[in-house]
């Protein structure tokens, strides 16, 4: 890809459906939820645990870390039940054939 606002994440194959996985981006995870693919900040805003370290999984669409059940949506990062109140980061995703790419920048700043 030639744009310089994006860099690459990974192998589509990578990213399997109803997963939560690390992508080649330091923090950043990838969700893949039916098919479409949404990047967020990899660590829970309430206790800064990993998602993709096993505390993270996809239920109903959304984004659920298993340390205190807060629930996120992915494709705005809102934390939607608590204990946590801040949004997660959330970032915009291309795919070139193969290629997931990840912008650099968060679209929820």
């Amino acid at each position: 890809m030639d744009d310089e606002n994006y860099q690459f994440a990974g192998k589509l194959s990578e990213f399997e459906d109803g997963n939560i996985s690390k992508c080649a981006i330091m923090n950043v995870a990838v969700c893949n939820i039916d098919g479409t693919l949404h990047a967020v900040s990899d660590f829970c805003t309430h206790e800064a645990v990993s998602f993709t370290g096993g505390y993270g999984v996809l239920f109903d669409g959304k984004v659920i870390c298993m340390l205190h059940s807060s629930v996120f949506e992915p494709d705005t990062g809102k934390a939607i039940e608590g204990p946590a109140y801040d949004p997660l980061g959330v970032y915009d995703v291309k795919v070139e054939g193969d290629d997931v790419f990840i912008s650099k920048t968060r679209k929820n700043a």
